[in-house]
């Protein structure tokens, strides 16, 4: 179990530093006029030098892909109903997500941060959708197996 654990920390870790890096290309093809942009301005300005900033960054990043790695657990909760389970989930990791995107690259303005909460809801009402209907077609093929066994025993 820790040893599972532990394993899925240091691959969340990684893909959130992955995702991070993506991010952090992409931002510097859109607004970095052939540059390289390591960090944001917003980033930039909370530390001293730009290694802390980037050191900082890479750091918040691989936490976002821990939160995650580790908030799947929460759908392991049988005792909890779905509901129970996806609120807790989305305040959990959307704490976390939201935190760090906003540290590190949003934009400090009202409209900046209703872009990315209105992106965070969005996504995760898709992701929503998508697990449910997983979960449906599951329970759907377990329903039909256990019929199938208990028209085997008739």
């Amino acid at each position: 179990m820790v040893k599972r654990l532990l394993g899925r920390v240091c691959i969340g870790f990684i893909i959130g530093v992955f995702f991070g890096q993506v991010t952090q290309i992409t931002i510097s093809l859109f607004l970095g006029k052939g540059e390289f942009i390591p960090v944001s301005v917003e980033i930039s300005e909370l530390f001293d030098t730009e290694l802390t900033a980037v050191l900082t960054q890479f750091i918040l990043t691989g936490f976002i892909g821990v939160a995650l790695a580790l908030g799947s657990y929460i759908f392991k909760l049988d005792r909890w109903g779905l509901i129970k389970q996806y609120m807790i989930h989305f305040f959990t990791t959307g704490a976390v997500w939201l935190t760090v995107v906003i540290l590190c690259w949003t934009p400090q303005t009202s409209m900046g941060w209703t872009i990315l909460l209105a992106n965070f809801i969005g996504v995760y009402i898709i992701t929503y959708w998508i697990q449910l209907s997983i979960s449906r077609k599951e329970i759907e093929r377990i329903n039909a197996v256990l019929k199938n066994e208990e028209i085997g025993r008739k």
